[in-house]
């Protein structure tokens, strides 16, 4: 059984196929997407998306947040801003990591300051 899994940003359709697990980061912490999933909607996180075949990851998207619906063998991912991975050079990896480890010292995971004392 595999899930058939989506990712659509406001412009486009970015992914539609199928894959054996999908792993997405919400709000609360990364969610491992199976088939079968019990009914599920809530908003992401920025961080990535990866895309399973038995243990392999296949795909990989950044993703600035969004939502995620999953119920039985179907997941979709509604993206406010989404690259895949393999586009990205390194220039836009290291700035990508300044911002990432920026948002870790400086927000609470929900991109909340946090309360310095």
């Amino acid at each position: 059984m595999s899930l058939a899994f989506e990712i659509i940003s406001p412009e486009r359709l970015i992914l539609a196929r199928s894959v054996d697990m999908a792993v997405v980061p919400g709000s609360e912490g990364d969610l491992g997407i199976l088939p079968g999933h019990s009914p599920l909607i809530t908003t992401l996180r920025r961080g990535l998306i990866e895309l399973y075949e038995g243990s392999v990851i296949v795909d990989r998207f950044l993703i600035s947040g969004g939502f995620v619906e999953a119920a039985g063998e179907r997941c979709s991912v509604l993206a406010d801003q989404i690259t895949k991975v393999s586009e990205f050079n390194q220039a836009e990896i290291n700035n990508l990591l300044a911002r990432v480890q920026h948002d870790a010292e400086t927000t609470d995971g929900t991109g909340e300051p946090v309360e310095t004392t």
